[in-house]
């Protein structure tokens, strides 16, 4: 019998660890899903992708998030075309 019970406790030990280990990995599977679903919103606005946990530093730790911030990107201004190139308008 005590060797019967030892085998149960053991059972129920193994049961309750897997299923820690599921649950944790279904919440970081969640999470990394909201994440990438977060930054393609973010990307879609033409903002750079921050973690929340970085854009909220103040105070000492503000210098290094401004350095490790990127740099806004070179945005081309509207190219005109040459009034040479349209041929089917007829002027007024």
């Amino acid at each position: 019998m005590p060797a019967f019970l030892a085998f149960l406790i053991h059972l129920l030990a193994l049961a309750a660890g897997m299923v820690f280990t599921v649950g944790m990995l279904v919440v970081s599977f969640v999470g990394a899903a909201l994440w990438l679903l977060h930054s393609g919103w973010v990307r879609l606005g033409g903002r750079p992708v921050w973690s929340f946990l970085l854009a909220r530093r103040r105070g000492a730790n503000r210098a290094w998030t401004e350095h490790v911030r990127p740099e806004r990107r070179f945005v081309p201004q509207r190219v005109r075309v040459p009034v040479r190139d349209i041929t089917d308008v007829d002027p007024k």
